[in-house]
């Protein structure tokens, strides 16, 4: 009996997480309202895939193993999972938004990701589950205009809010998994992923005088709600460069990684309403007559393909000390972007590349002292986005460190650990009256693995 209490246990602690899954990104978007200026564009800002190890490493990651905390990028590097991992994370993003004129500070908390990583065979086949958030929506701009003499100023404000998350259920299985008594690996695997996308997007447009609270003013509300299936692949091989031996431990292994998500159509359905607007005091506005109201019109989203491709070097010394390093290049198809509700051409976006990369460094692998047993990251990244506005192409380009603290030092009864990291940059120009973006991201994230003796999902012989 104690085996099945212990299983119940565990499928009821697995559904209240599931719960929490499904439930943390929605309350994560209602604690944030803004997000950039440049959100308005598209589905929004791009938030990409990463766990907070990756963060430090800038967010590289494709070629990349840790079988004790996940791997967001490629999905082939689950097959390498020793144990059971658990992993919730969170991000706190702190900002200044600067102009010619004038700057302010912003302030949000959101949803990073959770998943669970099971192996079926350990070290060779492994499942996994997951939500990821994929950009986030969040602006409030106000524009005045001179429409001359005959119109005179009038103001324009748009504001939105929403964003798409990810869902997602996958399999890795290594194909080539060559190993001699020792412990050197030749391995070749490969995971494929269905991603379940949705999300809301709420977009507000009014436009009144700014001189004459008597005139109309006029208000478009749109609301979007988008869903779609898509697949995501990925390969990694791994093989060493230098071979550790019975009698010296020090060894070198070279990895490499490709994966690449597919772009299929996102299924959208469109609430319209357009009506005018007049104000009752200098604060409050109420509806007039109602222009436009349509309601679950569909339609669809043309989505970019990404494609991404990494190598990365993992060295161990004598005296256990651990060098890994990590470079990545990423490029997504958005100037495939199309959206078939647009009556105009939309927006126009540019194929957008990242460069990523990052080192780590442990002291000693295994020691009992705790600043010996962390693991030191640092990282960078460049990217050219998707927007090129005013002639010039919107660039985020950062730096990051990060830290793995083990929760359990004296005799690693687990692997679990907590994982921070801290990513500063900049994101966007304040040339030609656009805006520029000077942030600091904090990721805190928990990856937990079961005690050493407590093999989840597995009968043991007696009761």
């Amino acid at each position: 009996m104690k085996f099945y209490a212990s299983i119940w246990i565990k499928m009821i602690a697995f559904g209240l997480g599931s719960v929490a899954m499904l439930m943390a990104p929605h309350a994560a978007r209602a604690q944030s309202d803004f997000t950039s200026p440049y959100s308005i564009y598209g589905p929004g800002t791009v938030i990409h895939r990463q766990s907070v190890l990756q963060a430090g490493f800038g967010g590289a990651g494709v070629a990349l193993i840790d079988p004790h905390n996940l791997n967001m990028v490629n999905p082939a590097v689950s097959a390498y999972a020793l144990d059971p991992v658990f992993e919730v994370a969170g991000m706190g993003s702190f900002s200044t938004f600067r102009t010619d004129a004038e700057s302010f500070d912003n302030k949000r908390f959101m949803f990073n990701n959770i998943g669970l990583n099971l192996p079926v065979i350990r070290n060779k086949w492994a499942l996994n589950i997951g939500l990821t958030a994929l950009t986030d929506v969040g602006y409030d701009v106000n524009v005045t205009r001179d429409g001359g003499e005959n119109i005179g100023l009038y103001n324009t404000e748009y504001s939105g809010n929403g964003g798409l998350n990810q869902f997602y259920v996958g399999s890795s299985y290594k194909l080539l998994n060559r190993a001699d008594s020792i412990g050197n690996v030749t391995a070749l695997a490969v995971g494929a992923n269905y991603n379940f996308d949705f999300g809301v997007i709420e977009s507000t447009r009014r436009i009144h005088y700014v001189d004459d609270l008597n005139s109309m003013g006029l208000t478009a509300y749109e609301k979007d709600l988008l869903k779609r299936n898509n697949a995501e692949i990925g390969v990694h091989f791994q093989t060493p460069l230098i071979k550790r031996t019975e009698t010296n431990p020090r060894f070198l292994k070279i990895m490499g990684g490709f994966s690449t998500s597919l772009g299929l159509n996102m299924k959208a359905e469109r609430d319209l309403h357009v009506y005018t607007i007049k104000y009752v005091n200098q604060d409050a506005i109420s509806p007039a007559d109602t222009l436009r109201s349509l309601a679950a019109v569909k339609g669809d989203i043309q989505m970019p393909v990404r494609y991404s491709v990494g190598f990365a070097l993992d060295y161990f010394s004598v005296q256990r000390r651990r060098l890994r390093f990590a470079v990545d290049y990423t490029t997504e198809q958005w100037s495939n972007y199309s959206d078939s509700f647009s009556e105009s051409t939309g927006p126009v976006f540019e194929d957008a590349r990242t460069i990523a990369g990052g080192v780590e460094y442990t002291p000693e692998v295994g020691s009992r002292e705790f600043f010996k047993a962390l693991r030191y990251r640092l990282g960078f990244n460049h990217q050219e986005t998707n927007l090129e506005l005013e002639g010039h192409r919107i660039k985020d380009v950062g730096m990051s460190f990060g830290l793995t603290l083990p929760i359990n030092l004296k005799r690693a009864l687990t692997q679990s650990s907590l994982n921070i990291a801290g990513r500063y940059g900049r994101y966007g120009t304040t040339a030609d009256g656009l805006i520029e973006e000077e942030y600091f991201h904090v990721y805190v994230g928990f990856s937990f693995t079961p005690h050493f003796r407590n093999r989840w999902f597995v009968q043991p012989k007696y009761d």
